[in-house]
């Protein structure tokens, strides 16, 4: 089942609030901490927020160069802008953070959970941002062809970075966290903009030549052609939280998502747990799970950003011990469960 918000001249009307609009789309953001989508504006200069609903607000404005690719890390929006890495605060919008790369164009962008990653499009170089000192260093210095769109899999070699290409029959290339070169996956598509990873670890990919987005199975390399309508569509996010690909069409100035029927029906087939729920919320020590007397399960701990930071077995009615981690808003995803549950945990 696909989701399509559309914003033309006709709909602003209904979808926009404050004379807001989605203009040259670069990069989509799914944010989970507000339960909305981030979106770079490329030729408007800003980022705007998209809810549900497909209202769109301001978020960011008066972005020189661009924004073209963003990610979230923490409580903070990175933006490629130039030759600049720009962080925005998720609650205020606030320009936060600011560093000279010293890079031609900063196009992709991705984080490990720790740094952040980007690709300079015109320089051939993957540049690592160390964003709590401020500093960066080149960690590919010839990627031997044009890096657009990157994303970090967690899943290879203790983490690799696999990064798309520009041109004919782009390949996509994966990269050790140390710059070394890994695994080489050729493709008959041409100038990839945009490269993500669903429930399964599978990639897929954005081009513009076939204008489609692909899905590629690592292993034995398959790639197939989704079937979706997009225009020139950039930099893709995966949505773990509803299962969905998000899609900037950059030519349409559309934003699509897209609905992964085959990560939701996966977890239907397998659920169990029809509901269960969780107190005290907020939080400050240990968060108890209520839901079937025989419960028998694994739960994971997402972050705002999508990481996972706790995970173990889960039995009947128990707690988990959340004293630990950071004061925020999480996601408490169970294995046999089509639900998670949003819980903050407090100062």
């Amino acid at each position: 089942m696909r989701k399509f918000i559309t914003l033309n001249l006709f709909a602003f009307a209904f979808l926009t609030t404050n004379g807001q609009s989605i203009t040259s789309p670069e990069s989509v953001e799914y944010d989970a901490l507000y339960d909305r989508y981030l979106i770079s504006n490329s030729a408007g200069n800003s980022i705007v927020a998209m809810d549900q609903a497909g209202t769109v607000t301001a978020f960011a404005s008066g972005i020189a160069s661009g924004p073209f690719g963003i990610e979230i890390l923490d409580s903070v929006l990175y933006a490629c802008a130039g030759g600049f890495v720009r962080g925005y605060h998720l609650a205020t919008g606030i320009q936060v953070f600011s560093l000279n790369v010293n890079a031609s164009f900063l196009n992709g962008i991705t984080t490990d959970g720790t740094f952040i990653y980007v690709t300079d499009f015109s320089g051939a170089k993957i540049i690592k941002v160390d964003v709590d000192a401020t500093t960066f260093s080149v960690l590919v210095a010839n990627t031997n062809g044009t890096p657009n769109g990157i994303v970090y899999d967690p899943d290879q070699g203790g983490g690799m970075l696999w990064t798309a290409f520009w041109g004919s029959n782009a390949p996509v290339k994966g990269y050790m966290l140390d710059g070394s070169a890994g695994p080489v996956v050729p493709t008959t598509l041409s100038n990839i903009d945009g490269i993500t990873r669903d429930c399964f670890g599978d990639l897929y990919l954005a081009s513009w030549t076939p204008d489609a987005v692909t899905r590629l199975v690592l292993g034995p390399n398959t790639l197939t052609n989704m079937g979706w309508s997009v225009a020139n569509p950039a930099d893709i996010d995966f949505d773990a939280v509803n299962s969905r690909i998000c899609i900037p069409n950059t030519s349409s100035s559309t934003v699509t998502l897209e609905d992964l029927t085959v990560c939701a029906t996966s977890v239907e087939e397998r659920a169990s747990i029809a509901t269960f729920s969780v107190y005290p919320n907020p939080t400050t020590d240990n968060l108890f799970v209520t839901g079937p007397a025989d419960m028998n399960t694994t739960f994971r701990i997402l972050d705002a950003a999508m990481r996972v930071v706790q995970s173990g077995p889960l039995r009947g009615k128990s707690s988990i011990g959340v004293g630990q981690l950071l004061p925020g808003v999480y996601l408490l995803v169970l294995k046999d469960s089509v639900t998670g549950q949003r819980f903050i945990v407090a100062e």
